[in-house]
């Protein structure tokens, strides 16, 4: 959801993204939908593992701080032909630095 409002949007931080044009909107990076695809077949793994809620909950919450480096990568190589895109840094601005570090 990050990568596609960085990508239907534009501004210099994300509190002051403005929607751009239909004509302006490029096609999305061949590296985000490889991202998209390897989190579908990590998706898939857990489910067919059976995952239960307990695994899920510790997979998803008890490893914020990695889950964050993890997207924040993902994000910066995805839009790596838009430099000026400081705003993937912006997503996690309301988070605690413990978090976030």
């Amino acid at each position: 959801m990050n990568g596609i409002f960085l990508n239907i949007t534009r501004g210099q931080h994300i509190n002051v993204s403005v929607f751009r044009e239909l004509e302006d909107i490029p096609t999305l990076s061949i590296e985000f939908f490889n991202h998209l695809l390897a989190y579908r077949a990590t998706c898939a793994e857990a489910k067919s593992n059976d995952q239960n809620y307990s695994d899920w909950y510790e997979n998803n919450f008890q490893r914020t701080a990695a889950i964050v480096k993890s997207v924040e990568i993902n994000l910066q190589d995805s839009f790596k032909d838009e430099p000026d895109e400081n705003r993937i840094l912006d997503i996690w601005i309301d988070l605690p630095p413990q978090i976030i570090n």
